[in-house]
């Protein structure tokens, strides 16, 4: 049960039971009480009834101290002010002072009376209600925020003592360390100075998928991502100094899907007459532990589910938030967000219909704050969302904007949701509140009927695809991909259609999600920036593509190939992008014709006059979708454009006929029009020998698809520019097509 579900569960209990006392009854069960007269002694008698239940590892004049502080919140706090002090003391009570379920029980026995007497919250019995409701939940939370913290504490012991057991191994001289790994079940090698395997036991080798056949390997040969490999890289080259080190990376099967995870000591040793210099190292699989580790930090820390910020590391971001904003002497803000009828949605229709929904709820939330400053979100439990403003002027429109989106029907498979959001909000000065408090105020504020009675969704016909439904977790994801190393460039080759030369690079960007797989995240960002959200994707990609066009520019001079990048629907025109696009230019020392930037068709005619400061920057641009999603061609001799783009649908059509010549179709018209114009033009989706064979027989200038060449990462683009593509096997079918 979630904390605000228990406060309003106990909050209506305990108002029943407030109707149902007579209001001099509770004088006359705790008479003996009334002997308990001044704080100090009330405190007193808390602290021993406290120390008669259970363990606390503080002194009893520590143990005072803490209750007498916690009793004067109460005495100190007017009534508005008394959920909150509620809460603190709960949280006091279950996380610092380690207060036991028994222990609490005796507790709130002497606290409610004395509760009582002194007349807190005497002006509204609902006041008390709640008060008691928030001391409940407080405590809750205080005891799930100690387990958590006594659970990491146990991880970390554990992996200090698996580490010193492998200390331990390397301690042993070189040829007794040598019988060992022969002998032994657990992965163990010898490694040259380079990292090089000079020998393995079979256990390693299961580990690493290690071939018979694989003569002069390399340990991070092995590992799964280039993080992994900086980390591997790093321990071999600071081991020589004698002292162990100790690593943890990630190992790939060798097609490179993710494999284990794997935690290792390595120690140098000197080399002698009878053993050469090497590197002993011990291994163990920790995959069981590092899932284990995640799936903890996501309860403390993340949503697994959504990537958010779970309640607790939600509460720690807008407090360091409210620090800056007590700085500036600003009001905060805090919202609460439940999602009505989720709870229906995941009895009639399956736990999985609910996620989509939470997911893409994520991404809308994420959406609809994206642009506002000092503005996060978080996820506090299965249907409560949470947002913190720095900026409460615009709380309102925010609450606005969010209550929009989340109201516009969803789709999930054949099904149409509309979900139904309660919204409950609360301002402070950060100098007067935590954070944690003022999440409390905005979760009171919640309309607490949260009970639907009809059904949220009606049927559709069409069917969702498995990508589809992934994709709102995935965009979710997004904005962490870049922080978290997650992302690569690839290229794939842009030739000229005369004679099959390169010409450019046109960019992707691939990621390799820990969970989902490698894929290309191009429609993702699109979709992104649809919605609202701002991924700094575009931003990354056109700095990495600047600096490795820059070097290949001073390698080949003259020669050297353009970079192209599709720009976001959302973001062509943006003046900060703009912007950073001029620095990127300035940071990267490259000519600005060597960027080209393509632009979505109804973008660019849209926004046309936004275009004109990437014009004097040098920037080449071009209009994509030429013939499709952009059609008025009466504006382009306006437009501050170089090229255009012939879609797929269109160079599709390219095909010759039983003549040898290209046949009619729509295609031609379209690519003849940009000639007139002076404009180059790009055939895109030429997949086969034959479209480029056509493809000749046109005034087309450029040429990109699966037959000039597929994606290829960066290492590879140097030996593709230096007319070696028989050496790059995706590369193959240029090949082919070049002996036409």
């Amino acid at each position: 049960m979630d904390d605000a579900t228990l406060e309003l569960a106990v909050a209506r209990i305990t108002e029943k039971v407030a109707h149902l006392v007579e209001p001099d009854s509770h004088a006359d069960s705790h008479a003996d009480s009334e002997e308990v007269r001044t704080l100090e002694q009330t405190v007193e008698a808390w602290a021993k009834v406290l120390a008669s239940v259970v363990y606390i590892p503080l002194s009893r004049a520590e143990i005072h101290a803490e209750l007498l502080e916690l009793a004067g919140r109460f005495l100190d706090a007017p009534d508005s002010e008394l959920s909150t002090a509620a809460t603190r003391a709960g949280v006091t009570l279950g996380r610092d002072l380690k207060v036991t379920p028994a222990a609490f029980d005796e507790l709130m026995e002497w606290f409610v009376p004395w509760f009582e007497q002194r007349g807190i919250g005497a002006n509204d019995p609902h006041v008390r209600a709640r008060v008691i409701a928030r001391l409940a939940s407080g405590y809750s939370t205080g005891v799930r925020e100690r387990l958590f913290d006594e659970q990491s504490a146990i991880f970390e012991t554990a992996r200090n003592r698996r580490r010193r057991d492998q200390e331990k191994l390397l301690l042993v001289e070189p040829i007794v360390f040598r019988r060992l790994l022969e002998a032994a079940n657990r992965p163990m090698a010898m490694l040259d100075r380079w990292g090089r395997f000079m020998d393995l036991n079979r256990a390693m080798r299961d580990l690493l998928a290690f071939g018979e056949g694989e003569p002069d390997a390399m340990l991070e040969d092995f590992v799964h991502s280039d993080s992994d490999c900086a980390r591997v890289r790093e321990v071999i080259d600071d081991v020589h100094g004698g002292e162990p080190m100790h690593v943890e990376f990630a190992v790939a099967w060798p097609d490179g899907i993710f494999k284990a995870w794997v935690r290792g000591t390595m120690k140098w040793t000197d080399g002698s007459e009878k053993c050469p210099a090497r590197i002993c190292a011990v291994f163990d699989d920790a995959t069981a532990d590092f899932g284990w580790r995640r799936n903890l930090d996501n309860v403390v820390n993340s949503d697994e589910l959504t990537d958010l910020p779970a309640r607790r590391k939600f509460i720690d971001q807008a407090a360091h938030t409210f620090q800056d904003a007590n700085r500036d002497d600003q009001t905060v803000g805090m919202c609460a967000i439940r999602i009505a009828g989720l709870s229906r949605i995941g009895h009639d229709l399956g736990a999985d219909y609910a996620n989509r929904v939470v997911t893409t709820v994520a991404a809308r939330i994420a959406g609809a704050i994206s642009g506002v400053a000092g503005a996060s979100a978080g996820r506090l439990d299965r249907d409560t969302f949470a947002v913190s403003l720095t900026d409460p002027a615009g709380v309102g429109e925010v609450v606005t904007r969010v209550s929009a989106w989340l109201s516009d029907p969803m789709r999930a498979d054949h099904h149409e949701l509309t979900i139904t959001p309660r919204v409950g909000v609360a301002k402070a000065h950060p100098g007067d509140v935590t954070a944690a408090e003022l999440l409390a105020r905005a979760e009171q504020a919640l309309n607490s009927e949260t009970t639907v009675t009809r059904r949220p969704w009606t049927i559709v016909t069409d069917e969702a695809t498995e990508d589809e439904r992934n994709q709102g977790r995935l965009i979710s994801a997004l904005s962490t991909a870049v922080r978290n190393s997650e992302l690569s460039l690839m290229y794939s080759p842009i030739v000229q259609v005369e004679d099959g030369a390169p010409a450019g690079l046109r960019v992707h960007v691939l990621w390799r999600h820990p969970v989902h797989g490698e894929r290309f995240v191009d429609d993702l960002v699109e979709t992104a920036h649809e919605i609202g959200l701002n991924p700094p994707i575009c931003q990354w990609a056109l700095q990495e593509a600047a600096l490795h066009a820059s070097a290949w520019r001073k390698l080949f001079r003259q020669s050297a190939p353009f970079v192209q990048l599709r720009i976001p629907r959302g973001l062509v025109g943006d003046e900060l992008l703009n912007e950073r696009i001029r620095e990127i230019l300035i940071e990267s020392a490259l000519p600005p014709g060597l960027l080209h930037l393509v632009l979505p068709g109804p973008a660019v005619r849209d926004r046309a006059e936004s275009l004109v400061t990437l014009d004097r920057l040098g920037v080449y641009l071009q209009l994509d979708e030429f013939g499709t999603a952009f059609s008025r061609f009466d504006t382009l001799c306006d437009l501050p454009i170089h090229g255009v783009s012939i879609p797929a649908p269109l160079s599709r059509n390219l095909r010759l006929g039983p003549d040898g010549r290209i046949q009619r179709v729509a295609v031609n018209s379209f690519i003849s029009l940009a000639t007139d114009l002076k404009l180059s033009t790009q055939l895109d989706a030429i997949d086969t020998v034959e479209q480029f064979q056509a493809a000749r027989l046109t005034t087309a200038g450029f040429a990109h698809g699966d037959v000039v060449g597929k994606p290829m990462p960066e290492e590879d683009v140097e030996a593709y520019l230096y007319d070696r593509p028989n050496d790059l096997p995706h590369n193959v079918a240029l090949v082919r097509q070049r002996a036409l």
